[in-house]
């Protein structure tokens, strides 16, 4: 009920306020994006706290018992700062190194903060939204190139001596689950058995066997897809999937549409964002990819993530309704 309830008052929210605001007035005012979105991820690092069933601080407790996760907004506000740094640096050449250098070291001081932070899977996004934006903007395949190849290099060196014992753990169970069922490789143990009970059709809404009875960690969040699966089976998978790729799909003709580099810019990152998080958490729960904690867009629960979608979503429809 009371899901449904804040669905609804943010969706209204976004509607009203959000998709009604000119993208160009947010750009103006993107100094104000950085205090707004840095300030509370600092905050984490004195009094943040880690709810049930996480290990890193990366939240925070606001009046009434409301917990609220710093990180979702800063995507949000780095969308935004970083449309307005591209917009500057497109007058100049993108792809020399005085103008490439800067945007590095804003597209990257964000992965670096939330790394620190503990949270490496939201880091990772972070890192598509740049890649996604950069590429946008004109920046060449070769320093993709370069950057891959240095990360190809590097990765004996970060498996080793950057990853800690249950990072390590989680990776070897993609390839082996049966390895540690009763620990790192617990939870998608068994959201394969429940993927797998759901069948084409699924056991009906609000009666899957693992997924009602908690058996599956974080069924209503992390791995909500699985509950989808062994609820609405295949088919109802599939819908989800459908879905938000018709959402992903929409930000990027929103962003072909735009007549302002900028504005394609903040479309291209929320799609970044959304595509990003959907694919980890569906590789995820498909054991493709290993845990590494990111909800699955407009279903996982979580209130802050949620919001700021919303928020992400709100400049969309902003430009839908100039441009279709």
């Amino acid at each position: 009920y009371w899901l449904i309830i804040f669905i609804k008052h943010n969706i209204w929210t976004n509607r009203i306020i959000i998709s009604n605001i000119d993208y160009k007035d947010m750009l103006k005012l993107w100094y104000l994006a950085v205090p707004v979105g840095l300030i509370p991820v600092v905050l984490t690092f004195f009094i943040g706290f880690a709810p049930a069933g996480t290990d890193d601080k990366a939240w925070l407790m606001l009046p009434g018992g409301i917990t609220f996760q710093p990180s979702e907004l800063m995507k949000i506000c780095f969308i935004i700062t970083f449309a307005a740094h591209l917009g500057y640096a497109k007058e100049h050449d993108i792809n020399k190194l005085k103008t490439l250098i800067p945007l590095a070291i804003h597209g990257l001081f964000p992965v670096g903060l939330i790394l620190v932070q503990g949270d490496a899977g939201t880091a990772i996004i972070f890192g598509i939204i740049f890649a996604a934006m950069m590429f946008a903007a004109g920046l060449k395949i070769r320093y993709y190139v370069i950057a891959a190849s240095a990360l190809v290099v590097s990765s004996p060196l970060i498996y080793f001596f950057v990853m800690n014992d249950d990072q390590r753990s989680r990776i070897l169970g993609i390839f082996d689950l049966e390895d540690d069922l009763l620990g790192a490789d617990y939870q998608q143990w068994q959201g394969r058995i429940a993927l797998a009970n759901g069948g084409m059709t699924g056991q009906g809404l609000f009666k899957g066997e693992l997924t009602q009875a908690n058996i599956v960690p974080e069924g209503y969040n992390d791995f909500i897809f699985v509950s989808i699966g062994e609820e609405l089976g295949l088919l109802g998978c599939l819908a989800v999937i459908i879905l938000l790729a018709a959402i992903c799909l929409r930000c990027i003709r929103v962003g072909r549409l735009s007549t302002d580099e900028r504005g394609m810019y903040i479309a291209v990152g929320v799609f970044a964002m959304i595509l990003g998080q959907s694919v980890i958490n569906i590789g995820m729960c498909l054991s493709i990819l290993p845990v590494i904690g990111i909800t699955l867009p407009f279903f996982s629960s979580g209130g802050t993530s949620l919001a700021c979608l919303f928020l992400g979503i709100g400049s969309q429809v902003y430009f839908s309704s100039i441009f279709s």
